[in-house]
């Protein structure tokens, strides 16, 4: 769900689709909010892991 008052996402909401912070409290989605913005600039191949790797 995007989370409309402090952007982002909501990682996890519960049986209501409300949000819920049983496994992730907080804001915890700087892993794919970085992903997504290195990934259009990477090779296709041969993987993510592979070129982010030699990226730096």
């Amino acid at each position: 769900m995007i989370d409309r008052e402090q952007g982002g996402w909501i990682q996890e909401v519960d049986a209501d689709n409300q949000p819920s912070e049983v496994v992730y409290p907080g804001k915890a989605d700087l892993y794919h909010a970085w992903q997504s913005t290195l990934t259009p600039l990477l090779p296709l191949s041969p993987s993510f892991a592979t070129a982010a790797r030699d990226l730096f």
